[in-house]
């Protein structure tokens, strides 16, 4: 795993096998073409609590914290539909 620091719009994720965000859905919508850019079926995009918009995920399930809100987690796999 690294981390970079950059402008997210200009980074390359093309190489990226498992991309994590926790962005607002606007954001996550704006990120798109970096998204669409992603090798087919290796890398796996995975959302926590936000969605993405016009963008159907492979899976989603929820996560129960004792004492905290429910924690939904989407799971997209590249290409996104």
């Amino acid at each position: 795993m690294s981390w970079r620091c950059g402008d997210l719009f200009k980074y390359d994720l093309t190489q990226a096998k498992v991309v994590t965000m926790y962005l607002m859905p606007l954001v996550n919508a704006q990120l798109r073409p970096q998204l669409d850019r992603l090798r087919p079926g290796t890398c796996i995009v995975v959302s926590h609590h936000l969605g993405m918009p016009r963008a159907k995920p492979n899976k989603g399930l929820t996560v129960q914290v004792a004492c905290e809100m429910d924690h939904p987690l989407c799971l997209w796999i590249s290409p996104i539909e």
